[in-house]
């Protein structure tokens, strides 16, 4: 059961999500594992596990979100999960994403791992997929903009959700494998990218489409002040 308003969006803390195969949990309000958000810190703590990021020179905090700035943002220590049982979520808006000095296509990472990541079309139709173990195929979306992203994995097929609802999904192919410890927010890939990234979380199973749902609302309550496209600029919704 969720709130009538973002008024009481308070009531909704990183224990709202569901709890339940969670390994890794980057939370932009609770950035600092103390709570409350910490503006002057450095490291981005797991609130979940023992995975941190340390921030570059060119990312900052902004409210509730990190900026990525114009470098890959490198997370480390996270909890490594096998890329047929996982779910992937994170709650995102992208300032720009392009093709670089390319004259086709390229696919800038906006969530990295191993073996599951998020890229983006570098292009106008704003397209993004869910890449699994590095080949096709590959479930794909409209609009990687501003929205929550979550893609799961069950070694039968892979599915990719924006805000909560289903997009799409393909039959999974060849094996599941060790995703890692290491994810990056904003590979450019050969193309560009800068993005503010609100949360990450990685659970060691698929969460059901009511899971995922669950979440997606929990994530629009407690993130309530997102930003005009290529604007920087915050809009309370």
């Amino acid at each position: 059961m969720f709130p009538a308003s973002v008024a009481s969006a308070a009531v909704w803390t990183p224990q709202s999500y569901v709890q339940n195969g969670l390994v890794t949990h980057f939370d932009g309000i609770d950035n600092a594992k103390t709570g409350t958000h910490d503006s002057s810190t450095n490291v981005w703590k797991d609130l979940v596990g023992s995975g941190s990021l340390t921030l570059n020179s060119s990312a900052f905090w902004g409210g509730a979100y990190l900026n990525c700035g114009t470098n890959m943002q490198t997370i480390v220590n996270a909890t490594s999960v096998n890329t047929f049982s996982a779910t992937v979520e994170a709650a995102v808006n992208v300032d720009n994403i392009g093709r670089g000095g390319n004259t086709s296509t390229v696919w800038p990472f906006l969530v990295q791992g191993g073996g599951l990541s998020f890229h983006g079309a570098g292009d106008s139709s704003h397209e993004f997929r869910f890449f699994v173990n590095g080949a096709e195929p590959r479930p794909n979306a409209a609009n990687i903009y501003d929205n929550t992203l979550s893609g799961t994995s069950d070694g039968t097929r892979y599915r990719i959700y924006r805000d909560g609802l289903f997009a799409a999904s393909v039959n999974a192919a060849g094996s599941g494998r060790g995703n890692g410890s290491t994810w990056n927010f904003c590979n450019a890939n050969g193309g560009t990218i800068n993005a503010w990234v609100y949360s990450l979380r990685v659970y060691n199973r698929a969460l059901t489409a009511a899971e995922v749902l669950q979440n997606a609302r929990v994530e629009s309550f407690r993130f309530c002040s997102w930003h005009f496209t290529r604007t920087g600029t915050d809009v309370n919704g």
